[in-house]
């Protein structure tokens, strides 16, 4: 990511675009044109991109640090992730938000039991949908600049042990989300991004962030980005 970020940046080989830098990047990296893979590590060459292309249009300079901003999270809700509709799969999951220096600041065990229990009343009312195929959690938490979520799956291995794997995550940096947040495809998060064959997760899924706007600052929104494209010639380093 760094390293496309500065062929970018530099203009290193005539190149100007974010894909034309990933494209470089991976066929300088390994004969099989293997590059950057994951969808949060290419949506952060796209980030760089999109600034330096403001610092130019404010007559900036390029090389100026992205201000730091602060947002409020209302809601994540994660739409698709199971196959079928049981109630139980919510009790599957929790996820985790982390900070830029990658201290966790938010975590749904705090609020739900994963356990094996069901949630208590007021829990229940604030967490479960009436349709598990949109799962959604209240957050309602201010965070600053770039977050990353990370969802795990738990399972019951014995009658009391659990054993949690990440099922996937997502990096952003908030300055580049539009005013009320960001929608994430299959395609676009970390880990669903290989099932192209919808295996394990539906066609479907995705996760929506919602935010507040900022108060009295601009944004840098990000277009729809073409991160798919790539994504068979890439590697998972």
């Amino acid at each position: 990511t760094v390293i496309s970020s500065f062929l970018l940046y530099e203009e290193i080989n005539d190149i100007t675009t974010p894909e034309g830098a990933l494209r470089f990047f991976a066929q300088k990296r390994s004969y099989k044109e293997k590059g950057v893979s994951h969808p949060s590590q290419k949506r952060f060459v796209y980030y760089a991109y999109l600034y330096k292309q403001s610092m130019i249009q404010q007559n900036k300079s390029i090389f100026s640090l992205v201000p730091p901003i602060s947002r409020r999270i209302k809601k994540i809700t994660f739409h698709h992730l199971f196959f079928d509709n049981n109630p139980k799969n919510l009790q599957s999951i929790y996820f985790v938000l982390l900070d830029s220096n990658f201290e966790v600041i938010f975590n749904s065990a705090w609020i739900q039991d994963i356990s094996g229990k069901l949630y208590s009343k007021p829990e229940m009312d604030r967490l479960q949908p009436p349709n598990v195929s949109q799962i959604s959690f209240n957050v309602n938490m201010v965070v600053q600049d770039d977050i990353t979520l990370k969802l795990y799956k738990v399972q019951k291995l014995l009658k009391l042990d659990l054993q949690k794997k990440e099922w996937f995550r997502i990096a952003i940096n908030t300055i580049f989300c539009s005013e009320y947040g960001a929608v994430f495809p299959k395609f676009d998060i970390d880990g669903p991004h290989k099932d192209v064959a919808n295996k394990e997760f539906p066609a479907q899924m995705s996760v929506s962030i919602e935010m507040e706007p900022p108060a009295n600052r601009s944004l840098i929104p990000v277009p729809e980005l073409p991160l798919r494209n790539e994504t068979n010639n890439s590697t998972e380093s």
